[in-house]
């Protein structure tokens, strides 16, 4: 049985590096009902993981506790339950111990990636963030014809 590793928390403090380790699992993990396995491609790492490692996100959590809040993968495994994804499919997901080679997600806490396609309509919300930046050229690239909006009102007449 292949092994995998993971990063935990093992000290509580906002010092990234000095909270938290390396651990290498000896299995994998198994499906278990209404959840998945998943094969972490990318791992969303932001200013705020160090609210995970101080215990601001996890309270009288003891150390040692996973690290890292949310993750894109493939999934490897399905639960009893399961019907909304299947292997192979693209997922998106949030849990503590996100930063992981591999992950077993409550299917509550997961959405199916979107395919982006050619000559659709695209809405983004937040457009002018970092994120809603890249969406906007992407969709462009793509063909598609973009929309975008903000919470803001600004009369333009």
């Amino acid at each position: 049985m292949p092994s995998y590793k993971r990063l935990e928390v093992h000290t509580k403090t906002t010092d990234f590096r000095a909270a938290t380790r390396l651990v290498e699992e000896p299995e994998l993990p198994k499906a278990s009902a209404n959840s998945v396995v998943v094969k972490n491609h990318y791992v969303g790492i932001n200013a705020t993981d160090v609210n995970v490692t101080d215990g601001a996100y996890t309270g009288s959590l003891p150390p040692p506790f996973g690290c890292g809040l949310d993750a894109v993968g493939v999934v490897l495994d399905v639960g009893e339950g399961v019907t909304d994804v299947k292997v192979g499919d693209a997922i998106a997901y949030r849990k503590l111990g996100a930063f992981a080679e591999y992950n077993e997600v409550d299917m509550a806490m997961v959405v199916k990636v979107g395919e982006l396609k050619s000559n659709e309509t695209v809405l983004v919300t937040a457009a002018a963030g970092g994120t809603g930046q890249f969406v906007v050229q992407l969709a462009k690239l793509a063909g598609n014809h973009v929309f975008c909006f903000s919470v803001r009102y600004i009369d333009v007449t």
